[in-house]
């Protein structure tokens, strides 16, 4: 019997993230809105706390005295910060 057949793939799934389509990447258009929402999340001084919490954890290399791109950051953050944004854009 071949042992590759017991094999798990080396995905790590978190609780709160069942579904295997968080495990892809943002796409190009998913990234634009996510930076869309934070703008407008922004304006909301504790959602924009909860935002500045996240980022600074995951990127503390990140200077945050000037607006940070999109595009520095790296992709489990993106996800991380998508899912935040969902969430506070549902309360």
């Amino acid at each position: 019997p071949s042992s590759s057949k017991t094999k798990k793939p080396s995905t790590v799934s978190t609780p709160n993230n069942p579904t295997s389509n968080e495990d892809r990447d943002l796409t190009e258009n998913e990234i634009e809105k996510l930076a869309n929402d934070v703008n407008q999340l922004a304006a909301d001084d504790d959602k924009n706390s909860e935002i500045a919490d996240l980022l600074q954890s995951m990127e503390p290399q990140l200077s945050f005295d000037e607006e940070v791109g999109v595009e520095k950051l790296h992709m489990p953050t993106l996800k991380a910060l998508k899912k935040l944004v969902d969430r506070l854009m549902k309360m």
